[in-house]
Parts: C-alpha cells; structure tokens; sequence
C-alpha cells in the first residue's frame, strides 16, 4: 500500500472453538511495513447433565447441550422439572454449580460448563417462614405430605398479623411461606378533665380484634368518682364499666376513650343555732341528702321557720350561705349551715361598691337611719345613688353603690372636614370607622388619632399620602414598538414604593441612525416625589446618534448619578462629589478624559478610620492616658484632620515625639504612642515595623552598647536588624525593626 493509505482487509478467516474478533494492529494510515494478526475470542459449550438419580424423561442422553456461546453471552435455559425423571425416593433440590445468567469463562472446565442435577430424599423438604420484608423467621425439614410448625406470630407497627401464606399443611415440595398483615389501629385513653393520669395500650388491632377496656384508674379524685369509659366525647354516661361492658371489637379506625367521672354528692344540713329554735318544733326538719357537688344549694329555711330567743334577731348563716353546693364547704360530707343571731338593737348596715368592696359598715338601732360614705367613684362610670332606702332601718342590710356608664361622640371626618360617621361609644371601648374614604390623586392610609380606648369626645380625621403616576415616553427620537402613544403609564403609586419597571428595549423603535441613551431624568428605582410634576414623574427616552458615546457615572452601590452623551475622544464632566457615610469619596474607578467608548465609572471610596493616641509611662495625655478619633476621613493628612493632643511630661521627662510618626496620608486604624524620656539619661525605644512597641532601655553613659530586645517576627517576612547603631550612642532615639520579604 502507499504511504499512509489503508490495506484491504481478507475475508474474516474461521478458527474451530473460537470465534473471529478483528485484527490488530490496526491497518488504516499505514506508514511502513506491517504485519497484521487476526483476533479471536473462546467459544464455549453449556451441558445440562441429569445426574446420579435422574434421567432424562425424553430418554436420550445429552439433550441439553448448546455450543458455540461466547464468554458474557446468556446462559440457555435450564431444563424444566418435567425433563427429568427422579429416581424413586428423590427429589430435584436444584444445579451444581449454581446457573449463572450468563457464560462465564471461569465456569468453564476447558472450554464446557456442565451444570449437573442436584438430587435430595423426598423426605428432606425445607419450609422457610418469612416476615413482610424477606427476613427468615424460621427454617425447618419437613417429610413429604406432613404439616410446617409457624413460628410466633410477628409484630409489625401500623399493622396487625392476619396468618400466613401459602398454606404451610400437606408439604410437597420446598417452600416460602409469608406472614401477611393487615391495617392496625390503636386505643386511645383520655381523660379531659385531666383528673388522673390514664392508661397507655401499646398494642395495634386488626379490624374485629377483641380490645380488653384497662380500667387503671383511681376511684375518686377530690369530689369526683370515677365512672368507666365512653367514646362519645362529652358523654356522661359510662359505655364501658369495671362491672359491666369490659371489652369490644376494633373497628376500622382508632378508638379514643374519654374517662367519665360524677361528682360525689354531699348532705346539705340547716342547723337553728344558739339562739334560735325552729318554729315548727322538730330537731331537724332541713336536712337534704345526696346533693351532687356544683349543683342548686336546698333553699334555707325561711324566716318564718325560726323563733328567735327574746332580745335576739336572725342576722345570717355560717358558713355564709352559697347557691351552689361547693365541697371546700363540707366536713366529713355534710354542709351545716347554722343560723347567727345578733342583739336587736345592733342592725348592720354594708355599704358597698359595685364589686363588692366594702365601703363603709354602720351599726345602727332598731328604725334608726344609717349614715352613708362620701360618693364613690369608678372610672368611665358616674355614680348615681344607692341601691336601697336606708332611713327606719329595722334590719342588717347590703346597699350597694349604683352608677351609670359614661358614652362619648366620636365623629370620622374626612380631609375637607365632612362628617362621614358619627357614633357613641362607651368609655374604654373602641369605635368602629365607616368605610376608607376616598380622595382624588390621593391614597388613604388611616385614621388620626386613634380611636381605640375613647374616654373623651373626640374628632378622627381620614390620613391620605400624595399618590404620583408614573409615565414613560418614548422621546423625540423614538416610538413604542406596540403602536400606542402612551402604553407605560402607572397611577396610584405612593412616595418610597417601588417604580415601575422600564420598558425594556424590544418595546422602543429607534429613529434611523439612533440607538437608546437611558431616560431622563436618571431612572430611581422608588418613586421621589421630588421628580414628580403635577403628580405625575415622567422619565423619557435618550437617544444618542447611533456613533455616539453614553458615560454613567454610578454610586458605589450601582446607583446611576448621571449619564452624559459625548462624541468619540471627548472629555466626561463629573458629577458633584457623592458622600457615603462612614467613607471618604477618593475618586473615579476610571479616566474620563478621552472616552472612547460607553463605560460605566463608578465612585471610589476609603473607609474612614479611627485613631487611639496613648501612653505607656513617664508622661500623661492632657484628657488620660488613652484618646481615641473616630470616623478620620481616608487619605487625610493626620496632622490637620483632628486636633492632635498635646502630651505633658512628668518632672523628671519629656515628649520627645511619637511612635509611628503622624501620617500625612492615613488609611488605616493606628495606634500611636507618646514616647518620653527622662531628663538625666539617653533612652531608646524598639519599635516593630508597624509602631508597636517592644520594648526600651535607659543609658546612663554616652557611648554605651545598647542591648537590643529579642529579635522579633514577622508572617511572611524575614528579621534582617534594626535601623540603627546600637554599638555606641550618644543621645535618645527610637529604632525600627527591619525585615525583607521571604
């Protein structure tokens, strides 16, 4: 073949056993003399043999048998059961080696993978009982004909165990066998008055499955006897009794019983008292049995029952007489009322509030008029008299204070002051407003003042916010693509909300020659209604000829602060310097001076910065040894951006400067030391690269070695030495650590 050509390949060649692959190396682009070999892959032979006692039912020998398979091919199908013919006294328990499903050249014994019959006594029949989810609760060996043994029922939650299946009696060959279920429901127990804890039943039942009711309760709590269980909530009749109903059978749902309790009754007893006798002559003519707890009290007996002793008046029972039966009254199941006597002459006279307060108790004679306190006061009520005469008293008596509520107007008026509901409304209450008013060009928002707790007349006047329209135009230089004069126009919106969003730009067609420019004025993503006119903010379309240039200046957060149309090479004019707080404006992120293309600029800033001027010893700040600036405008020269303390010396030293130096362009948060030195000595401050102190010394003698402090570190950089001549000096000085970057 030529160079770099392909050869012709010869018709594939045949090989016995084996089956044709291809050739290699591969002959396209051939480059220079080559041979090239064909490939092939085994074939291989699957036999299903009988086995030592089994035969085949067709009565050849090998009638299973299928050649020329390819590794990773399926595997043929075994013989069915019927094929084979068991010898007496066996069974078929499956193949050796076990069939794989496809044909695997480790299986092969040369190049054949026989599969042999495997072969059990008819007797040994193995029943496996599996749970809902496959696992193996119980394996056992069975003889033909004979019945499995099940294990214990299983458990399963949400379901309750129904039996198993397939029929495990009459086994005839291996077998699965499964347990099934059924839905599960549960018993509830409740009590609702929260009397007693109640029972828990952690158990699940199938539908019709007997639930045993628990009767695990106390007899009686307080004045309350425990009845049995329902499941009627609020019933009050027991469904279900420790002696009576103690079970049923579930039905498809939960069940929720409700524990009823009645309330244990007491005896109700009016006794006459020391005093007293009872006028019809018996011991005990008054005496109720069997009164349920919180119901009606017996009626006591009426004046005309007692004969009081000479000198003496009925003035009341003890315990003071109650209208419902209440057991804190009761003593060992019984409530005795006993009848008080007073002299006759000493009559009680209450004068109480509308609430029961006491406000003045008056002791009078016998036809006497009792004196009553000063008017009594209640707020959003005006007192009005007594409840009862209490001039000729002849008994003990409860006058109670009378009052009437107290009503105010309040009117809703609207902007112009129209009258648009008036009501009267009881002190403390709240007044209910007519519908929102409205007003032309205006939004409501409310009313004002409130009009909730009115104790006074009061007038409420309709809130209104200015409500502005936005419109946009397509300018002089454009039209809408949909065809209409005005198709983006908002109205109702309100100062602070958000604008609408601008027509994008498939809905404006260009005039010829001209391409979009932005709006004007500059688009705010809130409605200002500083940009409105007349209500209404109209933002217009810019064009710029298609050749020129479109400069946004923008605000450190995307703000658009002004958008200028120049020609190619021209100069941009920078808008008035933005302020940001807490920064300072530093300049432009780009030049402007010969724009050659749309750019975006935006507003540059430094963080504003704080600085602490302190004092370690031998001296002191005017204010204390620690003075902090904050907010120092970025990039300022220190000196003249704050008013910088004046340090004053102790006797014995004197300022003689500060560590760092003031900077004349400061951009981040320092700390700047005062440094002193005493009068009589040399001394010389270590500083690190960045101010810090790391420590000093005091020389007594000029011309001294100076003992440096240990070397110090620095991440990223390597400790070359100091800045100064520490072998001999002759006057006070600070030295610098000096580093170079690893």
């Amino acid at each position: 073949v030529s160079y770099g050509s392909a050869a012709t390949a010869p018709t594939d060649p045949t090989r016995s056993g084996y089956a044709f692959t291809g050739w290699s190396p591969d002959y396209t682009n051939i480059t220079a003399d080559v041979d090239i070999y064909a490939q092939y892959d085994q074939l291989y032979t699957v036999v299903y043999a009988p086995g030592s006692q089994g035969t085949w039912t067709v009565g050849t020998a090998a009638p299973y048998y299928n050649a020329d398979l390819a590794d990773g091919s399926a595997t043929p199908a075994a013989p069915s059961g019927t094929a084979l013919t068991a010898t007496a006294g066996y069974r078929l328990t499956g193949w050796s080696p076990a069939i794989a499903s496809t044909v695997a050249a480790g299986d092969a014994v040369g190049s054949v993978i026989t599969y042999t019959a495997q072969w059990g006594w008819i007797d040994d029949l193995q029943v496996r009982f599996l749970d809902w989810d496959g696992t193996v609760l119980l394996t056992q060996t069975v003889s033909y004909g004979a019945s499995a043994t099940p294990p214990s029922d299983p458990t399963r939650w949400g379901y309750a165990f129904t039996g198993w299946s397939p029929d495990y009696t009459n086994i005839t060959a291996d077998t699965d066998i499964y347990a099934q279920y059924g839905a599960a429901y549960s018993v509830y127990y409740k009590d609702i008055m929260g009397l007693a804890p109640v029972p828990y039943d952690p158990n699940q039942y199938g539908v019709g499955a007997t639930v045993t009711v628990s009767f695990d309760m106390p007899a009686s709590v307080g004045e309350y006897v425990f009845q049995g269980w329902t499941r009627s909530f609020g019933a009050s009749a027991a469904e279900y009794t420790p002696g009576g109903v103690t079970t049923f059978a579930m039905p498809a749902n939960d069940v929720t019983l409700y524990a009823v309790w009645a309330v244990q009754p007491y005896d109700v007893a009016y006794a006459p008292g020391g005093h007293g006798t009872w006028t019809l002559g018996t011991v005990a003519p008054y005496y109720y049995i069997g009164v349920s707890a919180w119901t009606a009290t017996p009626a006591p007996p009426n004046a005309a029952a007692l004969t009081a002793d000479a000198g003496y008046r009925f003035t009341g029972w003890s315990p003071a007489w109650n209208a419902t039966v209440n057991p804190a009254d009761a003593v060992g199941g019984v409530i005795t009322y006993t009848a008080q006597w007073g002299w006759i002459d000493d009559i009680v006279v209450n004068f109480l509030d509308w609430d029961g307060t006491i406000l003045a108790s008056v002791t009078v004679s016998y036809g006497d008029t009792a004196t009553p306190p000063p008017n009594p006061t209640r707020t959003g009520y005006d007192f009005t008299g007594w409840s009862d005469d209490y001039t000729g008293v002849t008994g003990d008596m409860d006058i109670y204070a009378e009052y009437e509520m107290i009503y105010s107007e309040v009117k809703f008026l609207d902007w112009d002051g129209t009258v648009l509901y008036t009501q009267t409304v009881a002190y403390g209450g709240t007044a209910t407003p007519p519908p929102d008013p409205a007003r032309a060009g205006y939004e409501f928002t409310g009313w004002s003042p409130d009009y909730t707790n009115i104790t006074a007349d009061v007038v409420i006047y309709a809130q209104y916010e200015m409500a502005y329209a936005v419109a946009y135009a397509p300018g002089s230089k454009g039209t809408w693509t949909v065809g209409t004069s005005a198709p983006y126009y908002y109205e109702g919106l309100l100062d602070g909300t958000a604008t609408p969003a601008a027509p994008n730009a498939a809905a404006l067609a260009s005039t010829a020659g001209y391409r979009f420019a932005g709006w004007s004025p500059v688009w705010n993503a809130t409605v200002s209604a500083s940009d409105a006119t007349g209500g209404v903010i109209t933002y217009t379309a810019q064009w710029a000829l298609i050749n020129d240039i479109v400069v946004n200046f923008l605000d450190w957060d995307g703000k658009l602060l002004d958008t200028q149309v120049l020609s190619y090479g021209d100069a941009a004019v920078a808008p008035v310097d933005p302020t940001r707080t807490g920064y300072t404006f530093t300049g432009w992120s780009d030049d402007f001076t010969s724009v050659t293309g749309d750019i975006d600029i935006v507003a540059q800033y430094g963080k504003n910065v704080s600085v602490t001027f302190w004092s370690a010893k031998r001296g002191n700040l005017l204010e204390g040894n620690w003075i902090t600036y904050t907010d120092i405008p970025y990039g300022s020269d220190l000196s003249t951006a704050i008013s910088v303390p004046t340090p004053e010396a102790t006797v014995d030293c004197e300022f003689i400067g500060w560590a760092p130096a003031l900077p004349t362009c400061i951009t981040s948060d320092m700390y700047i030391e005062a440094k002193f030195e005493q009068t009589d000595s040399i001394h010389v401050y270590f500083v690190d690269w960045d101010g810090n102190s790391l420590g000093y010394e005091y020389m007594y003698t000029s011309g001294s070695a100076v003992t440096p402090p240990a070397d110090p570190t620095r991440t990223g950089y390597t400790f070359t030495g100091w800045d100064q001549d520490l072998s001999s000096v002759t006057g006070s000085m600070v030295v610098t650590a000096q580093y170079v970057k690893d």
